[in-house]
C-alpha cells in the first residue's frame, strides 16, 4: 500500500491549515512536508504553489497536489481529476490540476484538495556553517563544495 493510501481509504480529512493536517497525520506515522513557514491554509498554498525548506526533497505544492475541487467564476464546481478519484497519471490529456495550482485564484477558487502525503522521516540532520568571508561562502556554494566535498575544511560547522 502506498504512503497515505490507508488513511485515504478510511475517510476524508478536513483540515484547514498545514499544521492541523500534520497534527491529524502524526499518530499514523505520516506528514505533509510542504511547509511555507507559517500555518498557511492548504487551499491557499495550492493557489500560490507554495514551497518551503523541504522542497528539494519532497517538491512544491505542484508535485504534491493530486486533485482539486474548484469553484469557477460562473459558480460551477469542478474536480480536476474527477470527483473522488486519486488518479496519478496525467498523460491522457490536459493536466487541469496543475493549471489551477499556482493560478492565485484567477481561474477559480480552490475549495478542496487531495494531497500526496509521506511517511515521517526516521531522522534528520541539520548543520550550521560559518565562513571567514562572504566571498568564501559564495565560492563554496557555487562550486558545490558545501555538500560534503571540502565541507569541513572551508567552514566551521556544528551539527544540531
Amino acid at each position: 500500500m502506498q504512503e497515505g493510501e490507508a488513511l485515504a481509504n478510511r475517510g476524508r480529512l478536513d483540515p484547514k491549515t498545514v499544521y492541523t493536517l500534520n497534527d491529524a497525520l502524526r499518530d499514523k506515522g505520516l506528514w505533509f512536508p510542504v511547509d511555507p513557514g507559517a500555518d498557511a491554509s492548504l487551499c491557499g498554498m495550492c493557489a500560490t504553489s507554495a514551497s518551503g525548506t523541504n522542497a528539494v526533497r519532497y517538491g512544491t505544492m505542484r508535485e504534491n497536489v493530486l486533485n482539486l475541487e474548484v469553484v469557477l467564476p460562473d459558480g460551477t464546481v469542478v474536480n480536476t481529476q474527477g470527483k473522488g478519484t486519486r488518479a496519478r497519471k496525467t498523460s491522457a490529456g490536459l493536466n487541469v490540476t496543475n493549471l489551477f495550482v499556482g493560478s492565485e485564484g484567477t481561474l477559480g477558487v480552490i475549495t478542496g484538495a487531495t494531497l500526496r502525503i509521506h511517511g515521517i522521516p526516521e531522522a534528520s540532520v541539520a548543520a550550521v556553517c560559518t565562513f571567514p568571508s562572504l566571498e568564501q561562502a559564495v565560492q563554496s556554494a557555487t562550486m558545490g563544495e558545501v555538500f560534503w566535498v571540502g565541507f569541513y575544511s572551508k567552514a566551521k560547522c556544528s551539527q544540531n
